[in-house]
């Protein structure tokens, strides 16, 4: 019997969500913080990412050229956070890259009054875990709707 003959309500297995990060006094401590609604759809909260980009970069698009991207070697295993995380360019330059579940990352690094400053973006997949109630009123054909639960994907 399938999920739509049993009135068990269909629900995503994943989840994808927006991270940005900040270095904290050294590179190896970051701020984290979610920027921006979760999505069942990967292709939208990429999309989503690059807009967020463009947006909080504004001294890119006042640019006279373009930033120079640096595609980066995809490593087998590794996933975002930790992939996001292994990036490095120069200043001036923005390295991207999609992980292991095609989530986007892109990592900018900037001269500011002759200081560096580091910001990384990227797409984090979250799985999502559906508990199915029962209702005891038998008959009632609402029964089945469950609660959902985040548990992060390593």
């Amino acid at each position: 019997m399938s999920a739509y003959e049993s009135n068990i309500p269909i629900a995503p297995h994943h989840k994808y969500t927006i991270i940005s990060e900040a270095p904290i006094d050294s590179s190896e401590d970051f701020s984290t913080h979610p920027a921006g609604p979760s999505s069942p759809s990967l292709s939208f909260v990429n999309a989503q990412l690059l807009q967020l980009f463009l947006a909080c970069n504004s001294r890119l698009t006042a640019m006279k050229e373009r930033p120079k991207f640096v595609l980066l070697a995809p490593i087998k295993g590794v996933k975002n956070p930790r992939f996001a995380h292994l990036h490095a360019v120069r200043y001036d330059e923005v390295g991207c890259r999609f992980d292991e579940d095609n989530c986007l990352s892109l990592f900018l690094s900037e001269l500011v009054e002759g200081e560096r400053h580091t910001k990384v973006l990227y797409v984090e997949k979250t799985d999502v875990e559906v508990e199915v109630e029962e209702e005891e009123k038998k008959g009632d054909e609402g029964a089945g709707v469950g609660e959902v639960k985040d548990e992060r994907a390593d």
